[in-house]
């Protein structure tokens, strides 16, 4: 067997599995997500907390973005979801990860805006 680079990880299981007569089973997400509750529902703070968030994960500043979820879980319980999650990515300093996260928040926010009827 010969893999060349960069190595397809898929293809790689599947010749050791077919060389060491092993079945792999995968697990689905719903069933890792019921297991570890990683995905709990995200309620969004206001507008203001996330543009504030937003700065800040733009410049990168994990120590603030900490601070600033610490702060969103004190404002109200219902925020603590996404708090915890901020609170992960910016102690792993995952900086395009809590970006995502808030970009995620914003479009999702923008999404459940009420039309205007202009």
């Amino acid at each position: 067997m010969f893999l060349t680079k960069p190595i397809a990880f898929a293809r790689l299981l599947a010749e050791m599995g077919t060389l060491m007569k092993i079945n792999w089973v995968y697990e689905s997400r719903a069933a890792q997500t019921a297991k570890t509750g990683i995905e709990e529902e995200l309620v969004l703070p206001p507008t203001e907390e996330l543009a504030i968030l937003h700065e800040l994960a733009v410049f990168g500043n994990m120590s603030e973005i900490d601070e600033r979820a610490q702060y969103l879980a004190g404002l109200d319980e219902r925020y603590r979801p996404l708090a915890r999650r901020l609170h992960r990515l910016a102690a792993g300093f995952q900086t395009k990860a809590v970006l995502a996260l808030v970009e995620e928040c914003m479009a999702r926010e923008h999404i459940n805006e009420p039309a205007s009827n202009d």
